[in-house]
């Protein structure tokens, strides 16, 4: 049986969670950034152009909902990722599912 709470098993999730939530961050972080969503779509080979309705749609949220998340998973690269806060080590990872 596999001990899903292993040492190595957590070392291996974190370190998952982590590379998906800097690379989200680069996606859907600040317009600025090279790997956003909204710079990509604009180069028509790379990718099919899209709106921010489009990711509304798909992820079935509302805006207020999106931005809430955004907030929750900027919070998350800020705390523990890019600038650990020891201070924050109670809070609540959000889904990326």
């Amino acid at each position: 049986m596999i001990d899903l709470d292993s040492v190595p098993d957590r070392f291996i999730k974190s370190t998952l969670i982590k590379q998906d939530v800097v690379v989200w961050c680069q996606v859907f972080g600040a317009q600025s950034e090279r790997c956003h969503w909204s710079q990509v779509v604009s180069k028509k080979d790379v990718v099919e152009p899209f709106s921010r309705n489009k990711i509304l749609e798909v992820t079935d949220m509302s805006l207020d909902d999106w931005s809430a998340y955004h907030d929750q998973i900027k919070c998350l690269r800020d705390k523990f990722f890019a600038h650990f806060d020891m201070d924050s080590l109670e809070t609540t990872i959000p889904s990326m599912g």
